[in-house]
């Protein structure tokens, strides 16, 4: 058995690959490819079944986990990142406990769009506060993302939720290697790269999205002074959506008893 298959089949390993991984992309945003895969590990957490003690521990050692992640690259405890950690842990054992409320039926996918509606949440309702966004590791490689003033800042939160949602996939879902998979998850990080340096205008920084969530837009005839967070205001919807599944499928599997 190779450390591969042996890291799909042992949680902790999981666990201490993805908060390696996210620390070491959140260290080095000056080149921060790793992001696109570091996520992958956790994903693959909430394959496994525990009891709710179990949950309760792996969320709150995923929370320390982050926070020492937190002492390590702002070397101070800053509100709006604390808060951040709070909603993603509670996001993920939120899912979790879903998976086993609706026997499975709850795809990845339906966290990634619940991941983009609590940003985008996050981004409406918190402006003032200077959230934290997934997004904002990118932020050193604008480059990478000209492409955002189509799908919103945070069309670069998604991009990094389904390259990591196709390496787990392909990597650590079953015991063997999805090969396809690969492939196209190298391509989901190649293809947007190249079509962003291809494009000659600027990225949206967070900075104006900030002033334009706030009232003061700059004065500029593209696509995001005219339709704004495209992509994630999408996703709060759609989010609506998957957690009326949720409670339905709730409510019917105890009925069904």
């Amino acid at each position: 058995m190779n450390a591969l298959q042996r890291s799909r089949s042992q949680p902790f390993i999981l666990f201490l690959s993805g908060i390696f991984l996210v620390l070491v992309s959140i260290l080095w945003q000056s080149f921060p490819l790793l992001i696109f895969i570091a996520l992958a590990p956790l994903f693959a957490l909430l394959d496994f079944t525990w009891s709710s003690k179990r949950l309760y521990f792996i969320t709150a050692v995923s929370l320390i986990g982050l926070l020492s992640e937190l002492i390590l690259y702002r070397f101070e405890l800053n509100t709006p990142v604390l808060l951040y950690i709070f909603l993603v842990s509670g996001l993920f054992s939120f899912y979790a406990v879903a998976q086993v409320l609706t026997l499975n039926k709850l795809n990845k996918f339906a966290l990634v769009i619940l991941f983009i509606a609590m940003e985008y949440l996050l981004l409406t309702l918190l402006i003032q506060t200077d959230p934290v966004f997934l997004a904002d590791i990118l932020s050193q490689k604008s480059n990478w993302t000209r492409w955002n003033n189509a799908t919103g800042y945070l069309g670069a939160t998604l991009w990094i939720l389904c390259t990591n949602l196709i390496f787990y996939q392909a990597l650590l879902k079953s015991r063997d290697t999805n090969m396809f998979l690969t492939l196209l998850g190298l391509l989901g990080i190649v293809l947007p790269i190249l079509y962003s340096l291809s494009l000659d205008h600027n990225a949206v920084t967070k900075a104006e999205v900030i002033n334009f969530y706030t009232g003061n837009p700059a004065k500029s005839d593209n696509a995001y002074t005219l339709q704004g967070e495209l992509i994630s205001r999408t996703g709060a919807w759609v989010s609506i959506l998957i957690i009326i599944f949720t409670l339905v499928r709730i409510k019917t599997k105890k009925v069904a008893r």
